[in-house]
């Protein structure tokens, strides 16, 4: 994986990085940074469409959240799943 941020402000990143592989990626977190969306945007650039998006951690996930998932994964060739 040719893009190594600073991980010290996310430290879910290699993980889902390592999970992501190739893939197409989604990630819904409450705990997204400046390092979680440069890591997207930069990966979005070189590779697989890849995109973060924020969630109220009082609220969790919700509806509206995976409409926008579901029509990103239709518009990137991503599939649905976990």
């Amino acid at each position: 994986m040719a893009h190594r941020p600073d991980r010290a402000g996310m430290w879910k990143l290699t993980a889902v990085e390592t999970y992501a592989g190739d893939r197409p990626l989604f990630w819904l977190d409450d705990e997204h940074d400046d390092t979680s969306r440069a890591w997207a945007a930069q990966r979005s650039l070189s590779g697989p469409d890849t995109r973060v998006q924020w969630c109220d951690p009082d609220v969790g996930i919700t509806a509206g959240d995976l409409d926008v998932v579901a029509a990103w994964a239709r518009t990137s060739g991503g599939e649905v799943g976990i």
